[in-house]
């Protein structure tokens, strides 16, 4: 088993959960903050992602139109591509 058991990496570890848990009242704090400061807001805005995993692709949300690239499209797509008309 390999454990790193020296008294660096232990001063080491003390510290680093000695600064967590200094911190964690400062971070609670922040995030209060923000909520109160969107709650007041009158001008709040919100940016929203949404992930489709499979949903829409760039290709298929505006498909080419001029019969050239068209028919290169039809042909990376024969079975997922718009026809022209449609």
């Amino acid at each position: 088993m390999d454990q790193n058991q020296s008294r660096r990496a232990f001063l080491k570890r003390t510290a680093a959960l000695g600064a967590a848990g200094a911190a964690a009242p400062f971070v609670t704090q922040l995030a209060a903050i923000g909520e109160a400061s969107a709650a007041v807001a009158s001008d709040y805005k919100a940016l929203v992602c949404i992930f489709l995993y499979g949903g829409n692709d760039y290709a298929n949300t505006l498909p080419p139109y001029d019969s050239a690239t068209h028919a290169a499209y039809l042909a990376q797509r024969p079975t997922l591509g718009h026809t022209r008309d449609a």
